[in-house]
This record gives structure tokens, C-alpha cells and sequence, in this order.
């Protein structure tokens, strides 16, 4: 089994996991997955079927890192148990944004595409009492976990309880977004590898508004969706020809419906209101880690 990850990136979602996966990927000796987000160690249905996992990392077998960046995985119970069992002597990189910024993000991520259907506030108290559960997940997720993906210090207590300090790596949002090479070696360090000289930027999978997200949400739950033509042709066309027809599909969507509109800021009552709910994680955060977050005006 020497084909698995050795790295992970697990999160946190919508702090930039997507353009730190690709800035690791540029370093001759890391093989990041093709597939950004395998979400395999959280996903039950793919968890027994270790071989085929194994085979996303196995052309990159002569590389020193093989790395998986499945930005889900941090608020998952079972992550941290499983990798210890398969992976013990991985090494982690995860990257924390405010998160009263990252909620805020991930809802408006999701209302531009159609998928988010409430007034935020609404949506965000259905999600307090949510447990992160991944068979309730879709490619139209409404957003039912958005409270749980910003528990920082209850997630990474998990990790630090299975892995030694040594092998896991804390990086903020804003460290990467304005400082990338230098965050990125820091990376380098970490893992014992050489240092790049120069980087090209990547900002990769941001928030942004579509132009009609109704639309774009009621082709892609027809496209991901049970429905009966779905079902006729699942019968005739290969998995692996239709995953690859549906993304394309939706990309296409994607990009003819992009606009530069951004989506709104938050008011200072919206920021409060919000702390409020993260203050206690955000001290055992700072406990757990040892950092300070100074980055984070609304928790000092």
C-alpha cells in the first residue's frame, strides 16, 4: 500500500484549499491527486474499497509526497481515526480562514449557484445542531453544515489527538492569498523539500455570483439527480464516460453564466452576530495550536 497519500490538505473549506493544492502540485516532489477532492476517508460507501483510492496516487509512486486535498475532511469524525490506521505517519496541511469569513463565503459560494435557497441567517441557525454526515451530502449541497465546517479548534483537537505535532502544519488564509511563495516554502520546509525560487499565482474555485443561478442549480440537479433519464442511460454509458459528460457539462454551464458582480459584505451586527457562535472554538483554537490568529480582529 505504499501508493497512498502521505499528505493531506483537510480543510478547511472555502479557506483555500483548492489554490494550495495546486501550489504543492507544482514542486517536483509532490504528487497531488488529479481528483482535488476524493473525500474518500469520510465517504462510507467508498471507504472499503481501499484498492481504487490506492490507484489515483499510484502513477505519482516516485514521488516523495503523494497528496489528497479534500477540503471536507477536517469536520469528519471518522478522518483523523482512519488515515492514523492506514497513513499513520502522513503529514497534514491545513489552512484556516476567519471563520465568520469562511461561512459567510460558503453561503454566498452557494447561493450564486442556485443551491442556497434561504435568507442566510435562516440557514445558517439550521445548521448549529447539524452533525456533519457525509451520505447527506450532494453536488447541490444546500449548505446543511455550514456552522460545522468553521469548528477549527473541535476538528483539529481530533487530529492533534491522533498525529504528533510534527507532522501537521497550520497556515491562514490570508498568509497564502498575500504572501504565496513564502507560505508555500514554508510548506516546503515542513516537509524537507526544497524551496521554489518563484511561483505563479492561483486563485482557484472563488466565490462568485452567476447570472441566472436558478437555472444553473435546476440543470445540474436534473444532471445529478434521480430521474428517469438518468437511470435509461446509467444502463448504456460507462460511470466513468458519464462523470466525465456531466463535469464537462457543468463547467460549460459554469463558465457562460460567470459575472464579476461580488457577492455582498457582511454588515457589523451580520460579523458579531456570528462570533458570537465561534468565539468558544476559536479560544480552544488557540489552544489547541498554540497560535494566536492575530489576523482574526473579531476574536481578539
Amino acid at each position: 500500500m505504499s501508493d497512498l497519500p502521505n499528505l493531506y490538505i483537510p480543510g478547511a473549506m472555502k479557506s483555500g484549499t483548492s489554490s494550495l493544492w495546486k501550489y504543492l502540485d507544482k514542486h517536483p516532489d509532490i504528487f497531488m491527486s488529479e481528483i482535488k477532492e476524493p473525500s474518500f476517508w469520510i465517504d462510507d460507501k467508498k471507504y472499503p474499497d481501499l484498492e481504487s483510492y490506492r490507484m489515483l496516487f499510484s502513477i505519482g509512486s516516485n514521488h516523495l509526497y503523494r497528496g489528497d486535498a479534500s477540503a471536507m475532511y477536517m469536520a469528519f469524525d471518522t478522518f483523523a481515526e482512519r488515515i492514523k490506521i492506514h497513513t499513520p505517519d502522513a503529514k497534514l496541511i491545513c489552512i484556516l480562514r476567519n471563520p465568520i469569513d469562511r461561512v459567510w463565503s460558503h453561503y454566498w459560494f452557494l447561493r450564486g449557484r442556485g443551491f442556497a435557497r434561504m435568507p442566510f441567517k435562516e440557514t445558517f441557525l439550521e445548521s448549529v445542531n447539524a452533525t456533519p454526515d457525509f451520505s447527506q451530502l450532494s453536488i447541490t449541497d444546500k449548505g446543511q453544515y455550514y456552522y460545522s465546517f468553521g469548528l477549527y479548534g473541535r476538528s483539529l483537537s481530533r487530529i492533534y489527538d491522533k498525529f504528533d505535532r510534527a507532522n501537521i502544519l497550520i497556515l491562514e488564509t490570508n498568509q497564502l492569498k498575500n504572501f504565496p511563495l513564502e507560505t508555500v516554502n514554508s510548506c516546503f520546509r515542513f516537509l524537507n523539500l526544497s524551496e521554489l525560487k518563484e511561483i505563479a499565482e492561483e486563485n482557484l474555485n472563488p466565490t462568485i455570483l452567476l447570472s441566472d443561478p436558478d437555472a444553473y442549480y435546476k440543470r445540474l440537479n436534473f444532471m445529478y439527480g434521480n430521474n428517469p433519464f438518468k437511470s435509461l442511460l446509467k444502463n448504456i454509458i460507462p460511470k466513468s464516460f458519464g462523470q466525465k459528460f456531466r463535469k464537462g457539462i457543468s463547467d460549460t454551464l459554469y463558465a457562460a453564466m460567470t459575472t464579476k458582480q461580488a457577492y455582498p459584505a457582511m454588515t457589523v451586527e451580520e460579523r458579531n452576530w456570528l462570533a458570537s457562535y465561534y468565539r468558544d472554538d476559536v479560544a480552544l483554537l488557540k489552544q489547541v495550536t498554540g497560535m494566536s490568529f492575530p489576523e482574526w480582529q473579531d476574536f481578539t
